[in-house]
């Protein structure tokens, strides 16, 4: 806290921490990290766990899961408890 911050931007930004070799360990304060998350979330994890984990985050963010998701929304919203659409 009140100490100098930098802020990037950028794809050459985005090389610079996919291609240094870094940690995400520490960089959350344990009081803000379980108000946002909490420890094994993928904000925390590092090397190949974070990628893995990262994946499965943004395949459920796809326009297909997202439509899925949708229709299952629609189908409890409606009264349709315990239906699950296809697809």
């Amino acid at each position: 806290m009140l100490r100098p911050v930098v802020c990037v931007q950028g794809a050459e930004a985005a090389r610079f921490f996919t291609d240094t070799p870094m940690t995400r360990r520490g960089a959350i304060p344990r009081p803000l990290l379980a108000l946002l998350q909490d420890v094994g979330s993928v904000a925390t994890l590092d090397g190949e766990m974070h990628r893995c984990r990262k994946r499965m985050f943004l395949d459920m963010m796809s326009g297909a899961a997202l439509a899925r998701l949708e229709r299952i929304s629609d189908a409890a919203d409606s009264g349709e408890r315990g239906a699950t659409p296809s697809g």
